[in-house]
């Protein structure tokens, strides 16, 4: 899901499991990286709770980002 600044440049495209599982980036600065998932029953297991997997992917996926975050729109760290 693509992820805009206020100018309205692509900061973020997300690809693989994050985007199937439908993320989104709230926040993203330097050393901080929200991502948000919506619950649906989709991604609950059988016993109804939130699947430990799709719980985590968010945490390992936010992590990473923190970690490249770079304030120029036009570096790694962007893209």
């Amino acid at each position: 899901m693509p992820l805009f600044d206020d100018a309205g440049r692509l900061l973020k495209l997300f690809r693989g499991l994050i985007d199937t599982l439908g993320g989104r980036v709230t926040a993203w600065v330097r050393d901080h990286a929200t991502i948000e998932i919506d619950v649906t029953d989709k991604i609950r297991n059988g016993i109804d709770l939130v699947h430990g997997s799709v719980m985590a992917a968010p945490g390992d996926t936010a992590g990473a980002h923190a970690g490249i975050f770079c304030a120029d729109p036009g570096r790694a760290g962007r893209q």
